[in-house]
């Protein structure tokens, strides 16, 4: 049962605190495995398992306290968070502990830069009061990307951020929702490179899943 997973890594992780022993790794172990399995949403959605977990800033503490002690567990951390920052309470949490923040990995902070649930409340926060023609030109990099990218790049994170390039300036301009936006949206080509590479990009990285098709 994922909840009772997620719950007893929790309660585990919230008694040890952060640390490295073989009781550390265990607990994060277990609670990364229920973390993950959430994430593919075959049962509900990660917001139905994960936003009401707590304590947040705790565990919060503990994965970047593995991820800075831990070397070979840093890929896995990194995957966790990136879950976990698609829950906007997480996210929430994360951004409230100025400490912790200012204190981040480089990897875990360009997540938390680039990792927001998809939805127009949490980009909102993200995206800069812009006019129509910078969210257009933001647009049509992030289509130049992809189209020079291409489908089943081997080049990933490329491919990741450009893929959330594309997202912004898509939150972007539906915000704006003018001629000029709608125009550069209809406009857009080559559409069927783009389709090959949303399709190829939904299937190699499972952890953006909601996000693509939140695009599509």
């Amino acid at each position: 049962d994922i909840r009772r997973g997620l719950a007893g890594g929790m309660a585990d992780i919230a008694r040890l605190g952060p640390g490295e022993g073989e009781a550390h790794m265990l607990a994060f172990s277990a609670f990364s495995r229920c973390v993950l399995h959430a994430s593919s949403g075959r049962l509900a959605s990660p917001e139905f398992f994960l936003a009401g977990l707590e304590p947040k800033g705790l565990v919060l503490r503990f994965l970047v306290e593995v991820h800075r002690r831990r070397r070979i567990q840093r890929k896995r951390v990194a995957a966790v968070v990136a879950v976990l920052l698609q829950v906007r309470a997480w996210l929430s949490a994360l951004r409230r502990d100025a400490e912790l923040c200012a204190g981040l990995p480089d990897s875990l902070s360009e997540l938390l830069r680039e990792c927001a649930p998809a939805g127009p409340e949490a980009a909102e926060c993200c995206l800069p009061p812009g006019k129509p023609s910078a969210a257009c030109l933001l647009l049509a990099e992030s289509i130049y990307d992809i189209a020079r990218l291409g489908h089943s790049t081997r080049d990933l994170d490329a491919a990741v951020t450009s893929f959330e390039k594309f997202r912004r300036a898509l939150t972007w301009a539906a915000q704006l929702s003018c001629a000029d936006t709608r125009a550069a949206l209809e406009s857009a080509e080559p559409k069927g490179r783009l389709l090959e590479f949303f399709v190829d990009f939904y299937e190699r990285k499972r952890l953006f899943r909601a996000r693509v098709a939140s695009v599509l």
